[in-house]
């Protein structure tokens, strides 16, 4: 993120010092968590009690896996209702990280916000002054998830997204086109949600050869 800072303060052009950045070793990655729809729930009580105005964007997260970023950017001209599905292109208000566009299907959670009266001309999910959030409401949410006794950030509501897809469609390629990653990288991050796909894929290839150990073990079975 600094290398993207002073890269950007160069390209401006906005005098920065040149230095080495040595990042630090990746001692590994863990599995993914993410929520339950009991505490789904429980977060969006807590939201609706303490911020509702937030409401409305951890709602969208949950059932499209979108970024925080891609939320709080989302515009009107986005949203297709007829075909169900909401368009994330870059912009001058948010570039996804693999700067392609994509489409999302809108689900019947997310439906009912998308329907209800306009809150700004513009943005989707605008703050209470009807403009768009600069900066994610951290402190807004993290109070609202502590009361729902969660752990986990936005980043955590698109896991959760990603954990419950893939329990009603397996289906790693699918995910990927919709979070926007690429299947290699989807698979890293969920592969451990479906085990099953590891039993399947035992005994796909069996080309067994006709001489050596494998044709005497078959020549005694089988005769």
């Amino acid at each position: 993120m600094l290398q993207a800072v002073c890269t950007y303060a160069r390209d401006v052009p906005v005098p920065v010092a040149r230095f080495a950045i040595q990042p630090l070793p990746v001692r590994g990655r863990g599995r993914v968590t993410f929520w339950s729809e009991a505490q789904v729930a429980e977060l969006y009580r807590a939201l609706e009690e303490l911020s509702p105005e937030l409401l409305p964007i951890v709602v969208c997260i949950v059932n499209t896996g979108m970024r925080k970023g891609e939320a709080l950017a989302l515009t009107w001209e986005q949203i297709d209702l007829v075909r169900g599905h909401i368009r994330i292109w870059p912009n001058e208000e948010w570039q996804p990280k693999d700067n392609e566009p994509r489409e999302v299907p809108i689900g019947d959670g997310l439906l009912p916000w998308l329907r209800r009266e306009r809150q700004s001309a513009r943005w989707v999910f605008p703050c209470s002054t009807g403009e768009r959030w600069r900066c994610w409401p951290k402190l807004q949410f993290d109070r609202a998830r502590r009361v729902a006794g969660l752990r986990g950030g936005p980043h955590t509501a698109r896991h959760t997204y990603a954990a419950h897809f893939l329990k009603a469609v397996p289906d790693m390629y699918l995910l990927s086109q919709i979070l926007g990653h690429s299947e290699t990288r989807t698979s890293k991050l969920y592969a451990h949600l479906l085990p099953e796909h590891l039993e399947r894929a035992r005994g796909a290839v069996s080309l067994m050869p006709d001489v050596g150990a494998a044709a005497a073990e078959a020549r005694r079975r089988w005769g």
